[in-house]
């Protein structure tokens, strides 16, 4: 494990949406493997690793999840959590840490790390889960090789399509809103043709904000939204894109650098820092930023 702090003229200070340079620094935190997702929850930061293998379907049981410091950035326990295959998408909630895993959900009890429940999303023909919103009791989590999202309710027991009324090509990245879900859709392999937008909860229609990326991971704090793009899936091209979702328009803050596959990404309000997986990189990226303090991405 090694953290690099590093200056930079550029890094994202985001206010009401808009995308400003600033002085600031970049933590650079390496000793992940594919890691994927990445949220927080007391003192810690905890973050999901694919194994040795970039595979989003893979089986190898090499899977696992790491603890990370939320003060400093260094690493607790790298493999907090093991025997896991291609863990993604991550929620902790209640005592629990729950994450999306090829073809399953699986919930864990945080300080004993025992397996509460499992839904098995095979049933469903599911082979990519990928990202989690809380959903009262249960999750929402999406399937992006069905290119749906699925509701899992009742402690993993009950596994139904949640019915939006269009099309989620590639459907990665999940945030909740206010009778809302926000969803990044990954688009067409090879293609930067995704999109991302909002569901209305109540009626399931879906209303595109932008398109014309590949969007990974999306939260949602205050009226803003922050989305990873891969911009291109061979080249090292990655970046942030801000939208601010009152005036309806989208900024590419200048961060001082690409990310390299960036992933499902965490808005730190506790302390002021947007933490991306770089999954190409195998590190996860802090960049400061002030618009952060005090405000909660809602998952």
């Amino acid at each position: 494990m090694k953290v690099r702090i590093i200056k930079t003229l550029a890094a994202a200070a985001l206010v009401c949406g808009a995308a400003l340079s600033t002085n600031a620094q970049i933590k650079e935190i390496s000793g992940f493997q594919n890691p994927e997702s990445v949220v927080g929850k007391g003192d810690k930061l905890y973050v999901s690793n694919m194994g040795a293998l970039l595979d989003p379907k893979a089986k190898d049981g090499d899977g696992y999840i790491s603890t990370v410091s939320r003060k400093d950035g260094k690493i607790i326990e790298s493999k907090f959590i093991t025997g896991l295959n291609s863990p993604k998408g991550l929620l902790v909630h209640c005592g629990k840490i729950i994450v999306a895993d090829v073809d399953k959900v699986i919930a864990f009890d945080l300080k004993t790390k025992k397996k509460v429940w499992e839904a098995d999303l095979s049933k469903v023909g599911t082979v990519y889960a990928n990202d989690l919103a809380r959903k009262g009791g249960g999750v929402f989590v999406t399937s992006t090789d069905n290119n749906v999202i699925y509701k899992v309710c009742k402690k993993g027991k009950s596994v139904k399509r949640f019915n939006v009324k269009a099309g989620l090509p590639g459907a990665n990245g999940l945030a909740k809103g206010c009778g809302k879900l926000y969803v990044a859709n990954y688009g067409r392999e090879g293609i930067a043709d995704g999109s991302f937008g909002k569901i209305s909860r109540c009626n399931k229609k879906f209303k595109m904000l932008q398109t014309g990326g590949i969007y990974d991971g999306i939260v949602k704090v205050g009226h803003t939204l922050i989305v990873t793009d891969w911009v291109s899936q061979n080249e090292n091209k990655g970046r942030l894109v801000v939208y601010n979702l009152c005036k309806k328009t989208a900024t590419v803050p200048n961060i001082g650098r690409t990310i390299d596959g960036p992933a499902s990404l965490f808005a730190d309000g506790k302390t002021k820092t947007i933490w991306v997986p770089a999954m190409r990189e195998n590190k996860l990226l802090g960049f400061s930023c002030d618009f952060l303090k005090g405000k909660k991405a809602k998952k």
